[in-house]
This record gives structure tokens, C-alpha cells and sequence, in this order.
């Protein structure tokens, strides 16, 4: 009776169609005794005897694996959707083998090439030149010093190279999306999405007494603005901390930092005057009259001035002394920066011209016709090959230091009253009340604007970038404002150079550092790194049989013996006696050749004859001997 009722129960059960198990409520419909039927163990028992462990040692069993095979040789929708590739999506490698596109190794001899390139690129970014020609240096002394300036070269390189992995930051600049602009974006919208310590830096200060000039330390952690009516103020900028302030009650054309924070120069009406940090006068330099722009060389400690009178002034300030004073004989200058790269002072003038100078030259080094229009300002990069320039006929160009001609030029709405380069390339330019900012307009022609700001109503007097910072400080007629341009300022910054956040100790030992390490006035040229190179000259072969050429005879040969004679390191086998007489007999008879030739020369000269005896210039004629009578 137990077993039809359960027959009953089983057939009245339904199985789900999705295969899911039965629910709580039909575990009541389970058998419930623990001992099985004879079906059951027949089944059991066979099963049994068919179940073969697997050859890999898995504990799967057989009805499992098969059922495995079936669902695996057609694959469903479930399957696609995690991940698996059907035979379709699946690519084949060119190469025609059969592994995965996901496991396929890259091609070694593409991965060397591309480790190769970047070499090459890291080598050409950090190398400091072709190395020194010492193979025809006799010295050994002179070879070996060479020799071992390579080698640290070449170390300094590798070390650098290595360096760079730490370098990790990079500038960010401004990413339009869409058709956005990114000379559309106002100072106000950034102010809201910046970080709190750039949002408080930027500030405007309505100031009445200007137009202003604004200038950075080297940290880029103080500045100093100078209104036209006598007002100079000093602070640290970054914290709103004001170290002085002062009302000169004299004009100020222009004002710089020296060495650091502690000093700066202003050139006021008549002559030029130093301060430090608290507003205490130092120094009056008497010699820099009617001065309209000055600048300070840190690694020569040479304050540079120029002005009404067209005088270029170096006075050195760790001593006092007037190094330099040259005429540029080209009428007042109001324009002149120096190139960070190689401390040449670049001056521009009223007659479109603009020349570069040194303190150990008279005359200038280089002098380019660069507009038909006066000169008003000029900036140079800091790798020193580009300058870029400014023109009252509203004209901007891009000249390529190296070739010195022109890349590029733009068109401005007013004439370009300031320009400023920043680390990254960004070029700034104020004119009239319109400040613009370019990014790669160096070496190629940019279409548009990176960034664009309004004063309205306003004048720009100058524009400077802050160091390692993104910031632009504007000095206009009516105060002095700080403005963000993303990217602008260099992210990896060295410390022993400049440290944005150096102590009073460090500052100390900073400025004992740097007088220690003071360049000379003369190392000032076009191409530093010709300092420590050795130029070879070049012998050339004089011909004895032209007239009037003065030709050393013993020198020249004994050149040419020294030429053709075997080096130590070549032959150790010292040399025969008869082979020193050959050669002594050849080293006479050449000279008494040239001996023969020089007379016949002089021989051959201009016969004047009788009547040539009166006149003014018979006195520059050579005569020949009168031959004796018989």
C-alpha cells in the first residue's frame, strides 16, 4: 500500500520547466526512509562498474565530463556574454599560429627598436655636446684632462637619464570639449574650479598710482611692484604677507630683484638706487643716469642698465665695480631682456633693430633688422632659441636664434607694450587692455589664443610669469593683478637651482653658494658652451714662389719632420744613426731650395728704368744693381 501511494504522489508531482529544484513545500512528497529500493541499487551498481577515473587525476565524473563536452560543443548566449569568443569573433594571428590574439607576444625586434628610439631621444634631451677632439692633443697631460672630462660627461648624462624616473609630474593645460574654447573660459568660471591654494592666489589690487611693473625672485616666491607715481611695495605673494612698502615721491621706470628676496634695484628720475627687503636705501649708483630699464645676470652678479643716453652699463654688485659701459650709438632704448640661456642682453630700438651685447665686446655680437617699425618689446626662451618681438606697427615675430631668421609672425590689435616667455613655452602679450596667452607658438604658427583676458578701460604695462608657479602677474594703470593660466609654470623644479621652499638657513648658505660659484664677465658669448673647448689649428701650406708673403721656413718644416716622424705609442725602436744623417742632409737641401726661390722672387722685381728716378714715388721702387764694367 506504501509503494502505490508513492507511485501516486510521483506521477500527480510536475517537474518545473526551467529545471529548478522543487520548493519547500514538496519535501513532503520525498521518501522518507533511509533504506533504498532494488532499482535503485541495480542502477548503483552498474553505474559502478562503467565509472572510470580520468586520466588527469580530476575527480569529475564521467557523466559530468561528457555532459561538459556536450555543452561545450555548443556554446550559449550566457557564455558569449561573459567573455567567451566564439569562432567567428575570434582573430587569427597573421603569423598563422594557433595561439590566442590575447596571449601573442610582441615582436622582439620592434620592441628593440622602440627601446633604441627612446634612448636616443632621452641622449639628444640630456647630452651636452659632441665630445672633445683629444686624439691630435701631444700633450699628455692635456689628453688625459680631456679624456676624464668625457667620461663625466658622460656619467652626468647617464645619471640624469636615470633621474628621470622620479620626474613624474607634468603641467596640465586647459582641455576643451567639444566646440568649447578654451580662450572662452574667464577668470571667474576657473576660480570655481581650481584648488583653494591657486584660487587665493589670484587677486586684483586697485592701485591708483600706476602704470606698474611687476617683478619675480628666481624661486618665484616674492614680488615687487613699482608704480610710475613712486609707489614700490615687496611681498610674499603666495601667503599675502607685505615685507615693505614705500611712497618714493620720484617717477620709477623700472624695478629688479638681484641675487634674492633681500635687495632689489629701481631706476628712478635721475639715477638708480638699491634697496633691501625692509625699504632701507643701500646703495645710489650715480653712474647709471636716466635709466629706463635695468636687469640683473645671477650667475655673473652684474646689474645691467640702459636708457635715455643709449648707454649699456654692467656693474658688478658683490664688488662695486663698473665693468663694462658701451654706446649702442642707436638713439634712447626702452626695451631690452636678457637671454636666460646664455646671459646675452638683447636690446631693441627705434629703428626696428634689435642687438645683442656683451660686456667683453665694444660692439654687439649680433645686430638684426627685425621690424620697419620701432621695437617696444622683446622676450628670448629659456633654451635660448627663440626670440620673440614687438612692434608699434602691431606686428609679433618668432625669430630662430640659431639661423637668426624669421619662423613666424602674428597680428596683434594694439601694439605689444609686453611679452614673457614662461618654462613650458607660453608666450604672453599685453597690449592695450588685452593680455593673450599662446601655447606652441614657437616652433609652429598657432591658429588661436590658449587664453585671453580683458581689463577694460585699462593699459598693460607688463607681463610676467611667476617660476614654478601657473601664474601671470600683470602690472597695469590701474594695479596689479595675478591671473591662472594652467601650465604655465615647470612641475619638476630643482632645489640646488631654486627652492620654492627654502629656509633662512638655506637661503643663507644659498648666497655664499652663488658668490662662490660667480662667472666671469668675459665667459659672456653667443655659444656657452664653446668655454673648455679645445679649438686645433689647422696648418697651412705656404707657397714660397709668390712675392711679398712671409714664409717661416724652419717652423714649416720642422712641422712636416714632426708630421711624418712615428709617435711614441706607434714605434718604441729608437731610430738609426745613418737615418738621422739622411734625414738632417734632405732638411738642408730643402732649405737651401727655398733659399734659391726667395732670390729669384726678389730678382724678378719691377724694373723702373731712367726716368722713373724723378718722380715722387721712385722711392718705393727696388733697382736693380748696375752690372760692373769691364
Amino acid at each position: 500500500g506504501d509503494r502505490s501511494s508513492r507511485k501516486m504522489k510521483e506521477k500527480t508531482q510536475k517537474t518545473p520547466r526551467n529545471g529548478s529544484p522543487l520548493p519547500s513545500s514538496s519535501s513532503s512528497l520525498q521518501r522518507t526512509d533511509d533504506q533504498p529500493d532494488k532499482g535503485d541499487r541495480s542502477d548503483r551498481h552498474l553505474k559502478g562498474k562503467k565509472e572510470k577515473a580520468p586520466r588527469n587525476g580530476s575527480n569529475t565524473p564521467a557523466g559530468a565530463s561528457s555532459l561538459a563536452k556536450r555543452q561545450d560543443d555548443k556554446p550559449s548566449k550566457a557564455d558569449n556574454s561573459n567573455g567567451h569568443l566564439t569562432a567567428k569573433q575570434q582573430k587569427v594571428p597573421r603569423n598563422g599560429s594557433t595561439t590566442p590574439s590575447s596571449e601573442h607576444t610582441t615582436d622582439p625586434k620592434r620592441d628593440d627598436h622602440k627601446r633604441k628610439k627612446e634612448k636616443q631621444s632621452r641622449d639628444k634631451k640630456y647630452d651636452r655636446g659632441p665630445p672633445n677632439k683629444y686624439k691630435g692633443v701631444r700633450d699628455h697631460n692635456l689628453n688625459t684632462k680631456l679624456r676624464k672630462a668625457d667620461a663625466l660627461f658622460k656619467e652626468a648624462t647617464t645619471k640624469m637619464k636615470k633621474a628621470e624616473i622620479l620626474l613624474q609630474n607634468e603641467p596640465g593645460f586647459l582641455e576643451a570639449e567639444g566646440l568649447e574654447k578654451t580662450y572662452r573660459f574667464k577668470q571667474s568660471d576657473l576660480r570655481h574650479h581650481v584648488d583653494v591654494t591657486t584660487a587665493r592666489k589670484m587677486f586684483d589690487l586697485s592701485l591708483p598710482l600706476g602704470p606698474y611693473n611687476v617683478d619675480f625672485t628666481r624661486n618665484g616666491r616674492f614680488m615687487v611692484i613699482a608704480g610710475r607715481k613712486g609707489h614700490v611695495a615687496v611681498m610674499d605673494w603666495s601667503s599675502g604677507q607685505l615685507s615693505s612698502e614705500m611712497q618714493l615721491q620720484e617717477t620709477v621706470r623700472d624695478v629688479h630683484f638681484l641675487h634674492n628676496e633681500t635687495m632689489f634695484a629701481v631706476a628712478q628720475k635721475k639715477y638708480v638706487y638699491v634697496y633691501d627687503k625692509n625699504g632701507v636705501e643701500l646703495h645710489c649708483l650715480k653712474r647709471h643716469l636716466d635709466v629706463s630699464r635695468i636687469d640683473f645676470l645671477p650667475y655673473h652678479w652684474l646689474l645691467v642698465s640702459v636708457g635715455n643716453q643709449g648707454i649699456l652699463r654692467y656693474q658688478d654688485t658683490s664688488t662695486g665695480e663698473m665693468v663694462a659701459s658701451h654706446r649702442t650709438k642707436l638713439g634712447p632704448c626702452d626695451c631690452m631682456r636678457q637671454n636666460p640661456w646664455n646671459a646675452v642682453m638683447n636690446l631693441g630700438h627705434s629703428k626696428g633693430v634689435v642687438t645683442m651685447w656683451s660686456p667683453s665686446m665694444p660692439t654687439p655680437l649680433v645686430k638684426m633688422f627685425c621690424h620697419p617699425a620701432p621695437v617696444v618689446s622683446l622676450a628670448a626662451s629659456q633654451d635660448g632659441q627663440y626670440l620673440v618681438t614687438g612692434a608699434l606697427n602691431n606686428e609679433i615675430k618668432v625669430w630662430d636664434l640659431r639661423t637668426y631668421k624669421e619662423l613666424h609672425r602674428y597680428r596683434s590689435v594694439r601694439p605689444a607694450s609686453s611679452i614673457d616667455i614662461s618654462a613650458t613655452s607660453l608666450i604672453a602679450i599685453g597690449q592695450g587692455p588685452h593680455i593673450e596667452v599662446w601655447k606652441d607658438g614657437l616652433k609652429e604658427r598657432a591658429d588661436r589664443p590658449y587664453m585671453y583676458h580683458l581689463l577694460p578701460s585699462q593699459t598693460i604695462r607688463s607681463v610676467r610669469f611667476c617660476p614654478f608657479e601657473d601664474i601671470l602677474a600683470t602690472g597695469y594703470s590701474g594695479g596689479v593683478a595675478t591671473l591662472a593660466v594652467p601650465g604655465a609654470g615647470e612641475p619638476n623644479y630643482d632645489t640646488f637651482e631654486a627652492d620654492p621652499f627654502q629656509t633662512k638657513h638655506q637661503r643663507r648658505e644659498g648666497e655664499i653658494i652663488q658668490l662662490l660659484n660667480k662667472l666671469q664677465p668675459d665667459m659672456i658669448s653667443l655659444n656657452p658652451n664653446i668655454i673648455g673647448a679645445v679649438r686645433v689649428k689647422k696648418r697651412v701650406s705656404v707657397n714660397p714662389n709668390k712675392a711679398g708673403e712671409a714664409v717661416d721656413d724652419d717652423a714649416e718644416l720642422e712641422a712636416e719632420e714632426a708630421d711624418k716622424q712615428p709617435s711614441f705609442s706607434q714605434s718604441k725602436k729608437k731610430p738609426n744613426k745613418g737615418d738621422l744623417d739622411r734625414k738632417a742632409r734632405e732638411l738642408q737641401r730643402r732649405k737651401v731650395e727655398r733659399a734659391e726661390a726667395k732670390r729669384k722672387a726678389s730678382e724678378a722685381a719691377i724694373d723702373v728704368g731712367a726716368g722713373a728716378s724723378s718722380g715722387a714715388l721712385s722711392r718705393f721702387y727696388k733697382r736693380r744693381k748696375p752690372a760692373p764694367s769691364a
